[in-house]
């Protein structure tokens, strides 16, 4: 595969949540979508099992942290320590799955600026779109 440089597509505040959302809430037996997020981590030659220790992930469902996907949640979700480094209660929820799922769980976003701002009805519309 052909490396990538991800900070040509991205901010490095985005790219580090793809990392971080990739590496960490990714299932052991891979479908074809978990592939490709693989793949895109292999090209950008990040080391995947490297943040996933660093965020105390494990690779089997301990009841604890992980929730695999299911048929009737239409998501899996991830809790991850150490999300930003900056101590404290330091956890984050990783979700992927539907997309109109996903975006029902949201209040907030992280703009251009690395900014967590609320989720608006204008920007819930224009998600809405890109979806559709």
């Amino acid at each position: 595969m052909k490396p990538i440089d991800p900070l040509k597509e991205f901010s490095e505040i985005h790219w580090r949540l793809l990392e971080q959302s990739i590496c960490c809430n990714i299932p052991a037996h891979l479908s074809a979508t978990d592939i490709s997020m693989a793949d895109l981590m292999k090209r950008a030659s990040t080391n995947m099992e490297d943040i996933k220790k660093k965020h105390n992930v494990l690779d089997s469902y301990d009841g604890k942290i992980r929730f695999p996907f299911s048929s009737s949640r239409k998501r899996m979700s991830t809790i991850i320590e150490n999300a930003t480094g900056n101590g404290g209660y330091d956890k984050r929820l990783l979700i992927k799955g539907a997309s109109e799922m996903i975006l029902k769980c949201c209040d907030k976003y992280v703009d251009e600026s690395g900014n967590t701002v609320p989720l608006d009805d204008n920007t819930v519309s224009q998600v809405k779109a890109i979806i559709h």
